[in-house]
């Protein structure tokens, strides 16, 4: 394994672990949204 690949595997693990904690960074803030809103999120459900 040559240290160019290496280099672009390591880069790509951590290029998506920071695009996963982003998404769940947003999705903790969504649902803090709703739980500050359930009219909202039952409007939404329920739709």
């Amino acid at each position: 394994m040559s240290f160019y690949t290496f280099r672009s595997v390591t880069f790509g693990i951590s290029y998506r672990s920071r695009f996963i904690l982003f998404f769940f960074k947003n999705a903790s803030e969504i649902n803090c949204f709703f739980y500050k809103n359930p009219d909202f999120s039952e409007n939404l459900v329920y739709s």
